[in-house]
């Protein structure tokens, strides 16, 4: 799975005093009609993300099934041609609002940053931006990544002292929370637990450090977490998806 990264260019500079309050207002005859443009690729962004979340909701149920039947089997292996091609879809819409939204505050936060249509425009780049962090999170178990969208997304409003998101504030938050194991949220963890519960305490391991391997004939899943001391934290999951071990290990 690819995800893809927002990637919104502001350059700001600060209007100049005798000639700002008439290029502010040149600047607020073309933002109705360059956010229009960016509202109707937004939506479709809204629409393909949508679309993606149900077939990846659909799919991840199947997986969690100890065993499929033939028919199981069969639409288990639509979703995930379906679930190719959605994502290839969200991809293509994405970089065009994206690149559409760049454009459009470009010019709003340097023009007319108090204008309506930059708060509307800041508004739904903190969309794009959280939907992209929830991936980052939710999918790859990059808090790293998140964090650095978020404050990034938050930044822009605090520049032209605009209030932030309240969602984007909260997923900030769970994304720094999340970002390192500490050894209380270890000690939470408890044999027995499945996987998604263990992931509400750890959160999504990043996937690089999902590991599996065979040990005396049986599957096992390890997912590792780094503390942000430099201490690895393992959890061994057996193959129906249910913690059976874990350990805690001391940096050098």
């Amino acid at each position: 799975m690819r995800i893809p990264t927002v990637v919104v260019a502001l350059t700001l500079s600060a209007l100049v005093a005798c000639g700002g309050k008439k290029q502010e207002q040149a600047a607020k005859v073309n933002l109705g009609e360059q956010l229009a443009k960016v509202k109707t690729l937004h939506a479709q962004h809204l629409e393909k993300a949508q679309k993606l979340r149900e077939l990846r909701h659909e799919l991840g149920q199947l997986k969690a099934k100890p065993k499929l039947d033939a028919a199981e089997a069969q639409r288990k292996q639509e979703l995930e041609e379906q679930v190719r091609q959605a994502s290839k879809e969200l991809d293509t819409v994405f970089t065009e609002d994206q690149n559409e939204l760049a454009n459009f505050l470009n010019t709003a936060l340097n023009d007319a940053p108090q204008a309506p249509e930059t708060l509307e425009g800041l508004k739904i780049y903190a969309e794009d931006t959280i939907l992209n962090a929830k991936d980052f999170m939710n999918e790859a178990g990059d808090y790293r990544k998140a964090v650095e969208l978020l404050e990034t997304a938050q930044s822009y409003f605090e520049s032209v002292s605009a209030p932030v998101p309240s969602e984007l504030t909260s997923l900030l938050e769970e994304a720094r929370k999340f970002r390192f194991i500490t050894k209380e949220r270890f000690d939470q963890v408890q044999k027995g637990m499945t996987t998604e519960q263990v992931k509400g305490i750890t959160g999504t391991p990043l996937a690089l450090n999902v590991r599996e391997q065979e040990v005396k004939g049986r599957k096992v899943t390890i997912w590792l977490f780094r503390s942000e001391s430099g201490d690895i934290a393992s959890f061994f999951f057996d193959e129906k998806g249910k913690l059976y071990s874990k350990d805690w290990k001391t940096g050098k």
